[in-house]
């Protein structure tokens, strides 16, 4: 039979579970004391104890008043083993006259002892059922023995002891997992905010307090979770958030860049420096060699009058270029704006390779199509598209040879134009979109970085793969499908 009800006690013993008095995890020990001590006169028993299981599974005892001899501090009581054992098996309070006649003892090696009388050994039961110690409760030989209502009112206040056991553990481990997460926000290297459901700063660590007395207009309730930057005006710093769900509320951890960003700005600047000087020396040698040309021709036409005609030809093939030079650099350098409109990409690419295709076929190159043949509408700027896709095209075809392949596969967002071509070698992939540098005798070296603006502009990316030998691939992925 399982003893639940609540049976009357007398009203000193029910004040040791008051809530001012609840046992904490530094003073569990003397609680259980008055427990053992109120206990031992309550039931005019000759002593008692109390034994709590520890994390080796087994239990040790913790409190006792009045045992006669006095059981040694070290004793340990393993389930399933004696009296005590028993009891924590079946999760029962005992009532034990004489162990040698009790049925629930067959078959242990249980000693009678020549002291003990009558005992109740009652288990420390928590609501799930788990048994966290048990109480023992001892008369002397001779003395009267417990009744099963003497049991009944253990078993009630064993209930009791065992709540108040279980909430002071229950205490101590979230004490302790307060004070082990209060050591790991003040390790972390940045500034850590618990925000409350409502809005309100719940806690914050050593870094997170001196923000907080700053009082940034930045740290809102309103923030939302994901990462940012700020700049604070008022501090001339600027700082990362990472806003982190957590249960209700919200982690926010700060984090102080403004070094990291001002490095960054510098090293693009230097970066920035580096690439006009390069392009700029770059610039002058495209320019100087078409007006060396240009010079040497008029030269000669002075000296020749006669070959005007074929020196006029040169000087006018040289002027282009520098016109082209031109054109390209000024593509370049000027902002880029795009006017965006529905488009279908099967559309696109079908005018271009039929635009494309006389040239690959005097040049014996074979162009191939892969692709629906109706793609769905996309928002994109269509001439400027339509440049890329002719740009990389025109590359793929003079990289072959004759019997070559060159396949455009396309899909609604994008397309790749892949040759059987010659390939690059590493070193050139690593400079292909470098301004101004270019593997053709006559190029500019600005088409592919060119390219790859107008690609990044629509938000997308343009990739390459390519082996010495057996060809290339670019990969062209638009970012603003509409």
């Amino acid at each position: 039979m399982r003893f639940t009800e609540t049976l009357s006690v007398e009203p000193e013993v029910w004040e040791l579970f008051h809530p001012s008095i609840a046992p904490s995890d530094g003073d569990m020990y003397a609680y259980l004391e008055r427990i053992v001590e109120k206990c031992t006169p309550l039931f005019d028993a000759a002593g008692a104890s109390i034994f709590l299981r520890r994390d080796d599974g087994r239990f040790h005892l913790e409190a006792q008043f009045g045992t006669v001899p006095p059981i040694p501090e070290n004793a340990i009581i393993t389930p399933g083993e004696g009296v005590a054992g028993a009891c924590i098996d079946l999760a029962e309070p005992l009532l034990v006259k004489d162990v040698r006649s009790e049925i629930v003892f067959k078959g242990r090696l249980i000693q009678p002892r020549a002291d003990v009388g009558s005992a109740m050994v009652v288990p420390l039961i928590v609501p799930h059922g788990a048994v966290l110690g048990v109480m023992n409760v001892t008369r002397r030989q001779g003395d009267p023995d417990f009744s099963h209502p003497d049991l009944a009112r253990a078993a009630s206040l064993a209930h009791q002891v065992a709540l108040a056991v279980s909430a002071a553990r229950l205490l101590a481990e979230t004490k302790q997992a307060q004070a082990w997460l209060a050591g790991l926000m003040e390790c972390v290297p940045a500034a850590v905010l618990v925000i409350s459901a409502d809005g309100s700063i719940a806690e914050a660590n050593r870094q997170g307090k001196a923000i907080l007395d700053e009082r940034p207009e930045w740290l809102n309730p309103d923030l939302t979770c994901g990462r940012s930057k700020v700049f604070d005006a008022n501090t001339n710093k600027v700082w990362r958030l990472d806003c982190l769900p957590a249960g209700d509320g919200r982690v926010l951890i700060v984090e102080d860049v403004t070094e990291q960003e001002n490095e960054a700005e510098e090293t693009a600047r230097v970066r920035r420096l580096a690439e006009i000087g390069q392009m700029s020396a770059a610039v002058a040698h495209e320019i100087r060699n078409p007006l060396t040309g240009i010079r040497a021709a008029t030269q000669l036409l002075i000296q020749n009058p006669e070959q005007n005609s074929e020196l006029a030809e040169i000087i006018d093939e040289e002027v282009m270029r520098l016109s082209n030079l031109c054109e390209d650099f000024l593509e370049f350098a000027r902002p880029l704006t795009l006017k965006m409109r529905s488009s279908t990409m099967s559309h696109l690419v079908k005018k271009i390779a039929r635009l494309e295709k006389p040239v690959a076929d005097q040049l014996g190159i074979r162009l191939l199509l892969a692709g629906d043949d109706e793609t769905p509408e996309i928002g994109m700027d269509a001439n400027r598209v339509e440049q890329v896709l002719r740009n990389l095209l025109r590359n793929a075809i003079q990289a072959c040879e004759p019997g070559g392949t060159c396949t455009i596969r396309y899909r609604a967002d994008g397309f790749e134009v892949e040759d059987t071509g010659s390939g690059m070698s590493p070193t050139t992939l690593r400079n292909l979109f470098v301004p101004f540098y270019t593997t053709k005798p006559k190029g500019t070296g600005l088409g592919l970085s060119n390219t790859r603006k107008i690609v990044e502009a629509h938000g997308g990316k343009l990739s390459v793969h390519s082996v010495l030998g057996e060809g290339s691939k670019f990969v062209v992925q638009l970012g603003r499908a509409a």
